[in-house]
């Protein structure tokens, strides 16, 4: 009966192991996936931010001259 109940033990250990790697594997990559996102959303600001600097450029010199 002992004998049984170790191996059980080692059976349930290895798949709760296994769990646990799976759930981290899983975890980081969505991280990754998280954080790339957001370095888009980050690129994407910034190329909203710098078209904003050229249209404000643009209208100045066009009150300039106008």
């Amino acid at each position: 009966m002992p004998k049984k109940v170790k191996a059980f033990q080692m059976i349930m250990l290895k798949k709760v192991k296994l769990y646990k790697i799976i759930m981290l594997k899983i975890l980081n990559s969505y991280k990754m996936i998280q954080s790339k996102k957001l370095e888009s959303h980050r690129k994407m600001l910034e190329n909203v931010n710098s078209y904003k600097v050229i249209t404000l450029k643009k209208v100045n010199e066009y009150k300039m001259i106008v």
